[in-house]
């Protein structure tokens, strides 16, 4: 399953290494593997991942690229690291272009590939879609003037009712960072926030991504700051 590797990479990626002791100590993480042995063995796996993205489902998709975004953001906070491990320097190659942008002729494949599976989406993989583009801050554009957002919000109105609180807060939180605000999805989204009898189900953080999603994309909805506030007040008062 390529796209638990590339799930499992980006987990990696944000621990702690350990400190190399001795001078002669391999610099690399994956192992003990050569810079020529694991150079051969990422890009394998990177190409398999790129021939075989048609042959996944809505997970297998959204996971693959959801992992190689946070790899990207990765690399791009640690970019001025004095050394750099093996595996770093070859992920950056695949990854990201020499300014550090996103390879966008990658990502777009992958969008490619979403908007031609997309009806089959669920709540769960388009909020993690949308919360990967925004990631590396890339929103692809279509032949036909559209873009991967506009088609991840149509589709995300249609079912709605499917969303979870951590749902609503990525995706939100997607539009609002790459600057899409969709007033029709944030309508939908402040109702299905409004309409829960509690709000319980969101943490402290989903609520803040929230509302500061609806504060920057400039998209108002009274009802949903009342229902949020009042939450706040009622729960610091039990």
């Amino acid at each position: 399953d390529v796209s638990a590797f590339w799930t499992c990479i980006s987990k990696l990626m944000t621990k702690r290494q350990p400190m190399q002791r001795s001078k002669s100590s391999n610099n690399n993480n994956i192992g003990e593997l050569s810079f020529e042995d694991m150079e051969y063995m990422l890009y394998t796996i990177f190409d398999d991942t790129a021939n075989g993205i048609e042959r996944c489902d809505m997970r297998g998709l959204t996971e693959t690229t959801l992992g190689m975004a946070k790899i990207v953001k990765t690399l791009r906070q640690q970019s001025k690291r004095r050394r750099e491990d093996s595996s770093r320097v070859i992920l950056r190659r695949l990854l990201v272009s020499k300014d550090m942008k996103p390879n966008e002729n990658l990502f777009q494949f992958f969008a490619g590939q979403s908007i031609d599976m997309l009806d089959q989406f669920d709540a769960r993989s388009l909020s993690n879609l949308a919360y990967a583009y925004a990631l590396i801050d890339y929103v692809p554009e279509f032949d036909d003037g559209s873009d991967l957002f506009d088609h991840i919000a149509m589709k995300a109105v249609d079912i709605i009712a499917e969303f979870n609180a951590q749902d609503m807060s990525n995706i939100t939180w997607a539009y609002a960072t790459v600057k899409k605000p969709h007033p029709v999805l944030f309508e939908a989204m402040g109702d299905q926030v409004v309409a829960r009898e509690h709000l319980e189900e969101f943490d402290p953080q989903a609520l803040s991504n929230i509302v500061w999603a609806y504060a920057t994309s400039g998209v108002p909805h009274p009802s949903l700051l009342e229902k949020v506030a009042n939450y706040i007040v009622d729960s610091k008062s039990l």
